[in-house]
């Protein structure tokens, strides 16, 4: 399939900054830019975001449609009182989120970075409290029949009071109540492929907080689908996919004051 490489040459000033901002170094010049070996493109669209006139289109994709730089205003400070402000949320509303806003969320998160711009993460999500309630107590059951013919690693043997506290008080220390959930996932053998979940799900939580949506990152969760191979079954997910990690989401019950006060983490400076 073309990549479908285009040049304005009204536009082109011959500056061949998409020349030399080329990850791969297929872009020649030759009074115009032009593909030397596309079938080593990254389609990251790096040569698109950085031509200053807007002379240049690839994979279909048009600068008309793109946000241009001197229209992004971040102001650091605001930013750093953003970063600060992020609390992980364990208390939820039981109000379901829109469909226009699960798939803004969808969207932004697309944006993550990820290993050779392969954008192989798979994101799996829970439109409604039922699906997210009937999801939970399908995972409950599959682990009650699990303890009945296996023997529960010992890395695992809390999982037993999370059941516990499911089954005798109705408690959902795994999901926590959220309305909804969000589950990566990536084909196995990729390079660094768990790394690219994990950065999708920081920049769903980044975006999702902006929005007074809270988050938390749901170790139990993934912990049951480690163990639980019919999870994935249940929710569709490919079967080639390994699971990345859980987020649970929704609007938040509780409501933080102020920032915390972290100290830094261990660090090194090498060199002077």
């Amino acid at each position: 399939m073309s990549i479908d490489f285009k040049i304005d040459e009204s536009l082109c000033i011959g500056c061949k900054k998409c020349v030399t901002d080329c990850p791969v170094n297929i872009i020649g010049f030759d009074k115009i830019p032009f593909i030397k070996d596309e079938s080593h493109c990254l389609k990251c669209q790096h040569c698109l975001a950085v031509c200053p006139t807007g002379a240049l289109s690839i994979l279909g994709k048009h600068p008309v449609n793109s946000i241009e730089s001197k229209n992004i205003k971040i102001d650091s400070v605001e930013l750093e009182k953003f970063i600060k402000f992020r609390r992980t949320v364990r208390r939820f509303k039981g109000d379901e989120l829109s469909k226009e806003t699960l798939d803004k969320l969808i969207e932004l998160t697309s944006y993550a970075p990820s290993g050779h711009n392969s954008k192989k993460t798979f994101l799996t999500i829970t439109s409604t409290k039922v699906d997210t309630d009937n999801f939970l107590a399908f995972m409950m059951k599959e682990f009650e029949i699990y303890l009945k013919s296996n023997n529960l690693p010992e890395p695992y043997s809390f999982l037993k009071y999370v059941h516990y506290q499911y089954k005798k008080k109705g408690e959902d220390v795994t999901f926590r109540g959220a309305p909804h959930i969000i589950v990566t996932s990536i084909p196995k053998g990729l390079t660094i492929s768990y790394v690219d979940t994990i950065i999708a799900l920081s920049y769903f939580e980044i975006y999702a907080n902006s929005l007074g949506i809270g988050t938390v990152w749901s170790g139990i969760g993934r912990y049951f689908f480690e163990i639980l191979p019919s999870l994935k079954d249940y929710l569709n997910i490919p079967k080639e996919n390994s699971i990345g990690y859980v987020m649970a989401f929704g609007i938040p019950e509780v409501k933080y004051y102020r920032t915390v006060q972290h100290d830094k983490l261990n660090y090194n400076y090498i060199g002077a």
